[in-house]
């Protein structure tokens, strides 16, 4: 037995026999205890008597009399003076294996408020005639809220014998009613819910057509009459009609004649109704050709500004070149956000006639249309756009300059020779911005070129022919391929400025062989090159620098050397401190405060140091933020390592943290933090009481 006792009263008015053993060999007497549970069952017991029954019942499939029986104690359940819950499992189940027999049970619960909805459910779903008959009854007969259930599920149903049903309930004088059968009917669909609607319209009341031109687009998919169909979507289009309405019947219009989706989408891009036209613009991106693409394209002239806009990503989206010579035209458009877009489409739409605009604007326009323009120039398709540029490139005047950096960033690699021919007549601008393009679209066999141009006295073209080579040098496989003509024109270089570029291309290749070099040169007596050799040291990014670097800040007379070296010292022990151990990275820093750096370094100095989890961290913060100037940076440089180490050294961290808060001119970003350690240490102290305490 279970253990709920099951009350006497539910056991003699719904026990009786469960008649025979059922599937998979279920004892007659199991049955009947699930069953008996079953009736007294509510929300919140034991649900595993339940999973059983439902396994004797699936079990069951495919042996008619077995079911038969089921169905029958099912029944009783329904009927019985039985649970709620039981009746909504009885109910549950019987729409999985429940047939005709079972439909009185069921329409009987329909009466019961508290049963009406478990009986709908499972009323609609079965497929039997009764079942539907059942519920047409109920329509008729029912009242107040319990008629809308069931209005509904003959509506899903899509039961067309309710047709008759429905229309008369909606003049029942109960609005709601109305309003719900109208929908039903809409649900059921076909001609005969159309003949039925327009059965309904003449005396309908105003409060009901928003529900009517609901129906009316819903039964317009279902009725199979492509010439029925369009005409009520023809009819809900007329202005008329809300915008949502006329904007669900455009849809209908284009699928019911795709033959005249374009006529008919066209119309509704000029539509007075903005919401319909930008509804169309959607369709508009479904019909395909360049017929359509060209009708799309002519509309922009007319269009309003908004609708331009919408147009023009449109037809950008369509990626067709048949409306290539009107958004051309709309990028002259006197409004700006439309000249905007415009010129955006071109990146997809244009080809090498539009080139000359977009240079233009690339050169002249202000702002936000100037880098749109430079934009589309780099992604402009078609054949001879690179040629067009070209040609573009050879002049000498503003535009040129643009020609050439949309060139690098179409990364046109075919035209590097023609760009790097045109050097030796530019002027320095010119020859700054080949250069550039250079950095991208060059290779070792255009070294020997780029070598001739740093050679040039401007120091701006020196500058980026290094930039250049530095690029070249570093995309080469293998290095020693770019290096190697590089290292050559610096051991033959006598100018001591091209010497100096030289070194820092070579100090930016990550090679023993370049290393070697920037560290010889060092020693050099003309002060670019030693210079040059210290920067790119201090430029690197791993500690084989380190020692070179510091004997450059401990030797030098050079401030800006002595500078440049304490600089990338830091940096770069700060980059590779897991490498050393917390001691030495301390030593280190402190000798780095031995040299006297400049206040830039020792900002980068504290830096580094409020990564250091040490208590010795503290003293050379103190050290080194000793000036008003470096106070913030000290400040946020102790907060940091307190924070780190207030779980080891709790009262060290609260030490270095009271005198921030109570002097008050840190900003409140800081103040946080250093209370935010505070309340930490506190909190730590707390648990230590409460340890102690506990024994």
């Amino acid at each position: 037995m279970f253990m709920r006792v099951v009350p006497a009263a539910v056991m003699v008015m719904c026990l009786f026999s469960a008649g025979a053993a059922l599937a998979q060999g279920v004892p007659a007497a199991d049955l009947n205890e699930l069953i008996a549970y079953l009736k007294g069952y509510d929300f919140g017991e034991s649900r595993e008597p339940l999973t059983r029954l439902s396994g004797a019942i699936r079990a069951a499939h495919g042996n008619a009399a077995q079911l038969g029986e089921i169905e029958k104690q099912l029944d009783a359940v329904l009927s019985g003076d039985c649970t709620l819950e039981a009746k909504r499992y009885a109910s549950r189940e019987l729409s999985l294996v429940g047939t005709a027999a079972s439909v009185p049970a069921l329409a009987a619960l329909l009466n019961d408020a508290a049963t009406n909805d478990i009986a709908v459910k499972t009323l609609e779903t079965r497929p039997a005639p009764e079942a539907g008959a059942a519920l047409r009854e109920a329509a008729q007969s029912l009242s107040g809220n319990l008629h809308h259930a069931v209005v509904q599920a003959l509506g899903r149903r899509g039961d067309a014998e309710a047709l008759s049903v429905l229309a008369g309930l909606s003049q029942k004088g109960d609005e709601v009613l109305a309003i719900a059968s109208i929908n039903a009917i809409a649900d059921i669909g076909g001609m005969s819910a159309l003949d039925t609607l327009e059965g309904l319209r003449p005396t309908a009341p105003d409060s009901w057509y928003p529900a009517l031109r609901d129906a009316y687009l819903k039964v317009a998919e279902s009725v199979g009459d492509s010439g029925t169909s369009q005409e009520i979507y023809g009819e809900l289009y007329k202005p008329e009609h809300p915008a949502h309405v006329r904007a669900a019947a455009l849809g209908g219009l284009v699928a019911a004649d795709p033959a005249q989706a374009l006529q008919v989408v066209s119309r509704a891009l000029t539509d007075d109704e903005p919401g319909v036209a930008h509804i169309a613009i959607g369709y508009m991106r479904r019909i395909p050709g360049p017929e359509a693409t060209a009708k799309f394209a002519s509309l922009l002239k007319d269009a309003a500004p908004e609708t331009q806009i919408l147009l023009l990503d449109a037809l950008t989206e369509r990626g067709d070149g048949a409306a290539r010579e009107a958004v051309m035209a709309a990028a002259q458009s006197e409004d700006e956000l439309v000249k905007l877009a415009a010129v955006e489409a071109l990146g997809k739409l244009g080809d090498a006639s539009a080139v000359p605009m977009l240079l233009t604007l690339a050169e002249a326009a202000p702002g936000e249309a100037r880098r749109i323009a430079r934009e589309a120039l780099s992604t402009l398709p078609g054949e001879g756009v690179d040629a067009a540029l070209l040609l573009a490139a050879q002049q000498t005047d503003a535009q040129a300059l643009e020609a050439i950096r949309a060139l690098a960033e179409r990364r046109a690699v075919d035209t590097k020779a023609d760009l790097l021919g045109l050097a030796a007549n530019k002027n320095a601008q010119g020859q700054q911005e080949i250069l550039k393009a250079m950095t991208v679209l060059a290779d070792v066999q255009d070294i020997a070129a780029l070598l001739t141009l740093l050679e040039q006295p401007d120091a701006g073209v020196q500058r980026e022919a290094g930039r250049a080579l530095a690029a070249v040098v570093q995309r080469a496989h293998p290095v020693e391929q770019g290096l190697d003509p590089v290292l050559a024109a610096y051991s033959s270089a006598q100018q001591p400025e091209t010497k100096a570029v030289l070194l820092e291309v070579i100090g930016s290749v990550p090679s023993d062989k370049a290393l070697e070099t920037v560290r010889a040169a060092l020693k050099s007596e003309q002060d670019p090159v030693r210079t040059a050799a210290v920067k790119s040291l201090a430029a690197r990014t791993d500690p084989q620098a380190l020692d070179d670097l510091l004997q450059v800040a401990e030797a030098s007379q050079s401030v800006p050397e002595k500078a440049a070296a304490l600089s990338g010292y830091v940096k770069i022990l700060r980059a590779n401190a897991a490498a050393f151990s917390t001691a030495d990275l301390l030593e280190r820093y402190g000798h780095v405060l031995d040299l006297s750096p400049a206040v830039p370094q020792k900002k980068a100095l504290l830096g580094a140091l409020s990564e250091v989890a040490a208590l010795g961290a503290f003293a050379l913060i103190e050290k080194a933020g000793g000036s008003p100037d470096l106070k913030a940076e000290a400040d946020l440089a102790t907060v940091k390592v307190a924070q780190t180490i207030s779980g080891v050294y709790p009262q060290d961290a609260l030490q270095r943290v009271e005198p921030i808060l109570a002097a008050g001119g840190a900003d409140q970003a800081l103040r946080d933090q250093a209370q935010a350690v505070k309340a930490a240490v506190g909190a730590y102290g707390d648990y230590l009481v409460a340890w102690e305490m506990a024994g």
